[in-house]
């Protein structure tokens, strides 16, 4: 590995792919959720609500930051195995840790439409 150019621009390709697609699209979220409250409090509410359902849709008005905490989960849960590869011990643990806050989290704030 590393011996030719070849890896260096496909390192650079893989670093660029990374920036362009996922943490677009986190920081995207990001921005929409933080934006929420000022948003429904000027009129431009429903507009937000209807254009971001699937961060919005499924959750109460008052956790209406739940969906940028699931997608930041499973962003989480698909990138601790590909970065910590060489020490599954610490997948195992990392994982686990991710998943028990995620439940705890959800237990403590239940953040659903529906009730049990």
């Amino acid at each position: 590995c590393f011996d030719s150019g070849e890896h260096f621009v496909m390192l650079f390709l893989c670093i660029l792919g990374i920036l362009c697609y996922p943490m677009t699209i986190i920081s995207w979220a990001t921005y929409t959720t933080c934006s929420y409250p000022s948003r429904i409090t000027s009129g431009q509410g429903l507009q937000l609500v209807h254009r971001h359902r699937f961060l919005f849709q499924r959750f109460r008005p008052q956790r209406y930051y739940y969906g940028l905490l699931l997608l930041l989960r499973n962003a989480m849960l698909a990138l601790f195995p590909v970065i910590f590869t060489p020490v599954p011990s610490l997948q195992i643990e990392i994982m686990g840790f991710v998943l028990l806050t995620a439940s705890a989290l959800q237990i403590r704030l239940w953040p659903w439409r529906t009730e049990l």
